[in-house]
């Protein structure tokens, strides 16, 4: 499979202290990784320097053989780095629909724009009737995002990220603070996403890590401890020591 994205040698520190030391990995295409690790790990961190939101002190960004190290945030969301976040960033009293709309005409205008209005809102109304149905969301598309669980609230975030056309999808933590009788469809949609499409995801729900990963990274004091497929993990002494307690079983964290 073709590299998507390639990181190299990522180094960050705030102050004195070293929050990314030499991370280096790549995500082919289609990948399905996790990024697990306890708190203050540095895995938000390095989704911040992955999508631009910090610049990284040294080191390389590549996608698809493009350095992006000196972009910006916006530009490499253009460039197809995409990210969500761990608390939602919604426009709470618009619908569904439009919240959508909005990153979807951004992208349409700069894809597109040679071309007419209409046929800028013609790409734009199929693209959110595609997502809507992708990720369950149809039902929903009128509503008010405040008035929808917190669940669905956590999809229409999904929902604004496809609108950007990711080639790199960062999610961190979908399913945090979504009860755990609404996880099972986080998980559901997130299995669903384009097969051709590269996914980062940081998570704490292990049932969820393992359902949806093909690799999992486990990140210690702003480094990589370890780099494996889920059953090469779960296996793992060294993880089971440092990250999860002596003995304790990864599969039933």
């Amino acid at each position: 499979m073709n590299k998507r994205l390639e990181v190299k040698g990522l180094t960050h520190a705030f102050g004195g202290l070293i929050v990314a030391s030499e991370i280096t990995f790549d995500l082919e295409q289609g990948s399905r990784t996790a990024l697990i690790g306890p708190n203050g790990a540095g895995k938000t961190t390095l989704v911040n320097l992955i999508s631009g939101a910090l610049k990284a002190a040294s080191g390389d960004i590549i996608l698809e053989d493009r350095s992006v190290w000196g972009l910006g945030q916006a530009a490499r969301a253009r460039a197809g780095i995409v990210r969500t976040f761990q608390v939602g960033r919604l426009f709470r009293d618009l619908s569904v629909e439009d919240n959508i709309r909005l990153p979807a005409l951004q992208h349409a205008r700069a894809s597109f724009r040679f071309w007419s209005t209409k046929h800028t809102d013609q790409v734009v109304d199929q693209d959110i009737a595609s997502i809507l149905a992708a990720l369950n969301l149809g039902a929903s598309a009128q509503k008010q995002v405040q008035t929808l669980p917190y669940g669905e609230q956590r999809l229409v975030e999904l929902a604004i990220a496809l609108a950007l056309k990711p080639r790199v999808l960062l999610l961190d933590e979908p399913a945090a603070g979504v009860p755990q009788s609404e996880s099972g469809v986080i998980l559901e949609v997130i299995g669903k996403l384009p097969a051709d499409l590269s996914v980062l995801l940081i998570e704490h729900d292990m049932d969820l890590v393992f359902k949806f990963a093909n690799r999992i990274l486990v990140m210690m004091n702003g480094a990589l401890l370890c780099d494996g497929t889920p059953a090469e993990i779960a296996a793992s002494e060294q993880v089971k020591q440092i990250y999860f307690g002596r003995g304790e079983s990864i599969a039933n964290c």
